[in-house]
């Protein structure tokens, strides 16, 4: 028999046990790595990078000075890890010039070569054979409110993105990191809330993130897949609910045990309500799993990269149920190198590919079955075969 005092306990156990499970410590692991197509680390082979910053990246050149020695400067001190030495005001534009003259920079430009809600993204160039950067520059979206803003307890600023956190976050791609997916409270995690500060101080899991790429050994880790660092919300709430929502079924099904046990009609009514209302926020599909049902499939037929001023563009051609079609992707390989523009590279000849519905600037996400993910521009050419 089950009475009151044993119930309670009973509830009381189960819910400690959810607590425990479904909001677990992070992972000890939850940076990842760049590698080239051959498994080499993607890094810098120098001991320092030289940094410039877009004088109309903050309010004034000023502002926009201090907001990259805040950044660049959070990952000095790391044995072994090349120091980010800002060296003032930038004097070109933004991507690399094969043959030219090169800077690495922080720029504020009219719009991402990426669609979706990011608020930056890090373009990085390297060699194909070996994985050494060349060059990088961090791109910040005109369109958003993004300044360099008082830290608390001067008080949290809720108009505006903190300027200093969101290159301190870039700064890690720059060095070579990739977003960390499962730890938000790591600098690299690929979200930044209004007014907020925090992500200026690297965490313990970005420290070992950025000391593993510049180990001697050979490293094995797998690079992210993704295209920008964007703003808090939805993907947050999604990443959260996949790690919880084992758990909190579990302790859901306790809880409706108890309540059949229960012989009293209104504590069982009070359990049934209870196991519903917990089960409730983890039901249904992921946001992830809603994305890959949606838009369009089809398979890369042919795949060509050129060119435009300093950034690499890739133009994949798509044979979807017998229509042609263009998805126009920034970034891929081109005599010798590599250019990323954020996590993401062009999809290869045979690849199979979901592309979303269009955003509201015409871009669309892409995801192949191996997790490669971006966005890109798709234009019909009609129903023929792919030449």
């Amino acid at each position: 028999m089950c009475n009151v005092m044993t119930l309670r306990r009973l509830v009381v156990a189960a819910a400690l046990a959810w607590v425990v499970l479904g909001v677990a410590p992070a992972p000890t692991r939850a940076y990842t790595q760049r590698f080239t197509v051959g498994g080499l680390p993607v890094r810098w082979s120098i001991a320092q990078v030289p940094m410039r910053v877009d004088p109309t990246l903050g309010g004034n050149a000023a502002e926009s000075l201090e907001a990259g020695r805040i950044a660049f400067g959070a990952w000095g001190g790391i044995e072994g890890v090349p120091v980010l030495a800002l060296e003032g005001e930038t004097q070109r534009a933004p991507g690399y010039a094969p043959a030219g003259t090169n800077e690495n920079g922080a720029y504020r430009v009219a719009r991402l070569p990426i669609g979706g809600t990011a608020l930056a993204v890090t373009v990085s160039t390297y060699r194909q054979d070996d994985g050494v950067l060349l060059d990088a520059d961090i791109l910040v979206e005109d369109s958003r409110n993004v300044q360099l803003i008082a830290e608390p307890p001067a008080g949290r600023d809720r108009r505006r993105y903190d300027l200093a956190s969101l290159l301190t976050h870039e700064s890690g791609h720059v060095l070579g990191l990739g977003e960390s997916m499962d730890d938000p409270a790591a600098t690299m995690w690929p979200r930044l809330a209004l007014g907020e500060t925090a992500a200026r101080t690297i965490a313990a899991d970005d420290e070992a993130g950025v000391r593993a790429i510049y180990a001697d050994e050979m490293l094995d880790a797998p690079f992210a897949t993704g295209a920008g660092c964007g703003v808090s919300g939805g993907g947050a709430r999604a990443s959260w609910r996949a790690r919880t929502r084992l758990p909190a079924a579990l302790f859901a099904l306790l809880v409706l045990g108890l309540a059949m046990s229960s012989r009293r009609r209104t504590a069982r009514r009070a359990l049934v309500v209870l196991g519903f209302l917990i089960a409730a926020p983890w039901a249904g599909p992921t946001a992830t799993t809603a994305r890959a049902d949606a838009g369009i499939r089809g398979v890369a037929r042919s795949v060509a990269t050129r060119w435009e001023g300093g950034l690499l563009v890739t133009d994949v051609e798509i044979d979807s149920g017998g229509v042609r079609g263009r998805l126009t992707v920034p970034g891929g390989a081109r005599d010798g190198l590599v250019q990323r523009v954020g996590d993401a590279l062009p999809p290869v000849e045979g690849t199979v590919l979901r592309l979303a519905p269009p955003d509201v600037d015409g871009a669309r996400r892409w995801e192949t079955d191996s997790g490669g993910s971006g966005f890109g521009v798709w234009r019909l050419a009609g129903p023929s075969t792919v030449r």
